[in-house]
């Protein structure tokens, strides 16, 4: 009888044990599927990116037989400005009471481009911010370290440049004029913003993500072999990184005062708006 129990005893343990297994191999298997839920956010997130590209290709391709790369490159610089705005949340890029082509300056907006630091050491940015991303995409391509632009002043330089009345709907870049778009940026925003709600309507709820797909979106293009011979790596992330806080800083154009730029508007830039922490 002592034998029986002494069995019964084992087995009781060796069941105890085999369900301590089986839960920890099922903890284990939740990795997996885990890994499996990131790596199918990370493949929708290229597919809207390259229809995000592609809209941003198909407007700039009008009325030309190629694409020309400085146009490309800002105007995605432009769409991915906007988008900072969205994520922002501080006010409406559609139904705005400031004044189109005013400049908005906003410490949240730093932020997302750039991550709660001071510095100008590249790899010290945060890989979910807007120009960590930029840095992450093209790592291994032709763009290396040294042709990235200064953080600092990319933030010091367009605050600088700002409030001439010529400059209005433009990003006062610090490149040579040769290299500025033909295209006025805050047009452009404007132009392209059916298409890229469009693209992005199966996330349009999510405006961080929706600026994570218009970041990749631009990384993409950057490494486009078509425009890669167009432009100097070192100029087209000046560029790109210039764009992309000038138009984030700048109050889109709305429906109500697309048709006609009045004085006022010109004006405004001189009157600039900060959103503080």
């Amino acid at each position: 009888m002592k034998r029986a129990k002494a069995v019964i005893v084992c087995a009781c343990a060796m069941l105890s044990v085999f369900a301590c297994q089986g839960s920890g191999g099922n903890n284990k298997a939740e990795s997996p599927r885990t890994d499996l839920k990131v790596d199918m956010v990370k493949t929708e997130d290229e597919r809207l990116a390259r229809k995000v590209k592609d809209v941003v290709l198909e407007y700039c391709r009008q009325g030309r037989g190629a694409v020309p790369a400085k146009e490309a490159v800002a105007a995605m610089a432009v769409v991915v400005g906007e988008r900072c705005i969205e994520a922002a949340g501080e006010y409406s890029v559609r139904g705005h009471e400031f004044v189109p082509g005013q400049r908005v300056f906003s410490d949240k907006i730093n932020m997302l481009l750039a991550g709660d630091i001071n510095t100008d050491e590249l790899t010290e940015l945060p890989g979910n911010s807007v120009f960590g991303t930029i840095r992450d995409q093209l790592a291994g391509s032709r763009f290396q370290r040294n042709h990235f632009p200064r953080i600092s002043e990319v933030f010091k330089s367009f605050a600088s440049r700002i409030g001439k009345e010529e400059d209005w709907g433009k990003v006062p870049l610090s490149l040579h004029t040769q290299y500025w778009p033909e295209k006025l940026p805050l047009r452009v925003a404007f132009d392209t913003r059916p298409g890229i709600d469009a693209a992005l309507r199966p996330i349009k709820d999510d405006k961080a993500r929706s600026l994570h797909v218009c970041t990749l979106a631009l990384a993409m293009l950057l490494k486009d072999k078509e425009l890669a011979n167009q432009i100097d790596p070192a100029v087209a992330l000046t560029l790109t990184f210039e764009t992309i806080n000038g138009m984030a800083k700048t109050a889109p154009m709305t429906d109500k005062a697309i048709d006609e730029p009045t004085r006022e508007m010109r004006e405004a830039q001189h009157n600039v708006i900060t959103f503080a922490r």
